[in-house]
């Protein structure tokens, strides 16, 4: 299982609370693609964070970003693109059970403050970019990144959903191709501002 530090691999609390034996024991692909959610923090409408208390007592709301919807469970050696977002395994297998809930805009101070150092790293002592040494999100500043975070509220009211997303993951699968020249092969990307409201059932699990 592989990841970064602000990814998490969950189970639907409908089948069960332990995702590794879940995978051990109910799972046989090669290779397994959860389906990711963003955690969102909605700035108008919950506090700061309180580091104190679980994460999904507090935030509520997330969007689904199949840029994060990655082949991060293996039983295979594979080779995967920069990030692990994609891979040359052939076969998407999206699970329906495993979800990735990604926590970059999970609380809006902890995310300014990460941005203001990726930003350092990506610019020089006259805060001019240069390029080759991170992905594209460490070069942004900190006030374009809370611009963003901010267009979530602005966008409009939550939605409510099943929490199924059956038309995201059949556009996925319907997309799904071979880049050739790297021989990666990748998925449908969707993302947008539309937040929905995390349903209760996942508010223990962290």
């Amino acid at each position: 299982m592989g990841g970064d530090v602000d990814e998490l691999i969950v189970l639907d609390p409908l089948v069960g609370d332990n995702p590794v034996k879940h995978i051990q024991q109910r799972t046989s692909e090669e290779v397994i693609t959860p389906f990711a959610i963003e955690v969102v923090h909605r700035v108008d409408l919950e506090p700061a964070l309180d580091a104190s208390r679980p994460v999904l007592e507090q935030r509520i709301h997330g969007r689904a970003n199949a840029v994060y919807c990655k082949p991060c469970i293996i039983r295979k050696p594979i080779r995967w693109s920069l990030g692990q977002h994609y891979s040359d395994y052939p076969h998407l297998n999206l699970s329906s059970e495993l979800f990735l809930f990604h926590l970059r805009f999970f609380d809006r101070d902890t995310l300014l403050a990460r941005q203001k150092l990726r930003y350092q790293h990506v610019t020089n002592a006259d805060s001019e970019i240069f390029g080759g040494v991170a992905g594209a999100g460490w070069m942004q500043s900190a006030e374009q990144v809370d611009a963003e975070l901010q267009g979530f509220a602005d966008f409009g009211p939550p939605e409510r959903t099943d929490f199924s997303f059956g038309r995201p993951r059949m556009q996925m699968k319907r997309r799904w191709r071979l880049e050739k020249k790297r021989q990666i092969w990748r998925h449908a990307k969707f993302s947008g501002q539309t937040t929905f409201v995390i349903p209760e059932r996942f508010k223990p699990v962290f």
